[in-house]
């Protein structure tokens, strides 16, 4: 493991070469549960949060859309950590055959999901950016794309079931999933109904992507999985991280519709499902 963090560190230090952040003065790996190897950097011009990308977060065109989408909730004054270019205004830093991304260092303590204020607070964040990415338009959108993101849901569900296939999981997690396809199955004709919004999600709602800063203001992070999807994918996420009250909260700034309502317990159970495998 010691073996390991050197050799992320080091080609951390390496691609930092292509920023104008100044001399490192130390990198500190962030313990918890993430998938991108998060660090926090110092250097002679301050701190910064730095992430080693995979090949999905880490595609073109996946930087383009998440640049381009933080940068929009940046000017409509959301508060969201600022992404750094490099000095050549390169997204990220390429290095070993994956991608180093910069951003902004956000002092704060995560939100906790049993605290109903807390839970509260997550909620209006999450609706307020939402809200703000209405009009937001990814980059490279067509008129051929999947718009909502569906078919990559359902087919990402797919994939869950043949994992669940091979690892042999426990029969209520199997019952689970049949329930689930009978659920989407059932409500098939709605997931594609203009009553179901639409827009940038965050993609992975949970407490440690919420903190508080020294002030009481709440930042969102987290945002390598944002993509265009039924707004219901992060609303679900939110009630299976904070609870009711979390998306009581969401809705005093953004009221659900009749078809998200319905559609609404079988998206929290595939939460909990994917979160069990």
């Amino acid at each position: 493991m010691a073996g390991f963090e050197s050799a992320v560190t080091t080609a951390i230090t390496s691609a930092l070469c292509a920023y104008d952040l100044g001399e490192v003065r130390g990198i500190t790996p962030v313990a918890g549960d993430f998938a991108n190897q998060p660090h926090v950097v110092t250097t002679e011009v301050g701190r910064f949060f730095v992430k080693v990308l995979g090949p999905t977060h880490g595609s073109p065109l996946a930087l383009a859309r998440r640049h381009a989408y933080v940068d929009h909730l940046v000017a409509k004054g959301r508060r969201v950590p600022r992404l750094i270019g490099t000095r050549t205004s390169e997204p990220v830093a390429r290095e070993s055959g994956g991608a180093i991304e910069v951003q902004e260092y956000v002092k704060g303590q995560p939100l906790r999901a049993e605290d109903p204020d807390d839970a509260a607070r997550a909620g209006e964040a999450l609706a307020r950016m939402h809200l703000s990415g209405a009009d937001f338009v990814p980059p490279g959108a067509g008129p051929d794309s999947d718009p909502w993101g569906i078919d990559q849901d359902l087919e990402r569900l797919r994939r869950r079931e043949q994992q669940m296939q091979t690892y042999l999981p426990a029969p209520e997690v199997t019952q689970s999933v049949q329930e689930l396809r009978e659920g989407l199955t059932a409500a098939g004709g709605e997931l594609t109904h203009a009553d179901l919004p639409a827009g940038m999600v965050h993609g992975d709602v949970r407490p440690q992507h919420f903190l508080r800063d020294a002030v009481g203001e709440v930042w969102v992070t987290g945002l390598d999985r944002c993509r265009r999807a039924p707004l219901l994918v992060d609303v679900s996420a939110l009630a299976h991280a904070f609870g009711d009250s979390a998306v009581t909260a969401y809705e005093r700034l953004r009221t659900l519709t009749d078809p998200e309502r319905r559609l609404a317990p079988t998206a929290i159970r595939l939460i909990s499902i994917h979160s069990r495998i």
